[in-house]
């Protein structure tokens, strides 16, 4: 696995990349012309959450749950995941409200439960990468 310096500017870079990507989106009316450009960002949005999570978890130091049950830190980091993408969008209904709706960020119920399903997607693969590459040393 990678050291946790590593680990630590891996997640900064994924981090940056969205943020970065995202503007470029909404710059370039990317969302409205490619609708299914927000799959792989909501993806590796669940994917940064996961790893953030580790981080806190696993690497940092600051908290130990190396030894507790999977399962535990599992319901923990998809749970960080989830309110982030919960988060996220309530962000958007809010850009809807302040925009007064003149760019649509909030294109309906399926569309904010697809982007759930993506973020929580995302968590899953990078929790279970993670404990796979643990385990393995």
């Amino acid at each position: 696995m990678a050291s946790k310096d590593t680990f630590f500017y891996i997640l900064i870079f994924l981090f940056v990349f969205l943020i970065a990507f995202h503007i470029i989106s909404v710059i370039f009316s990317l969302y409205w012309l490619i609708r299914w450009i927000d799959i792989p960002l909501h993806f590796f949005g669940g994917v940064w959450l996961a790893m953030f999570s580790i981080w806190i978890f696993y690497i940092s130091g600051k908290f130990s749950l190396s030894k507790k049950p999977y399962i535990l830190s599992f319901i923990l980091t998809l749970g960080l995941v989830a309110l982030g993408g919960i988060l996220w969008e309530f962000f958007e209904f809010s850009f809807d409200f302040v925009s007064h709706k003149k760019w649509l960020a909030q294109l309906g119920l399926s569309d904010t439960i697809s982007d759930l399903f993506f973020d929580l997607l995302g968590g899953s693969c990078a929790y279970f990468i993670f404990i796979n590459k643990s385990k393995n040393g």
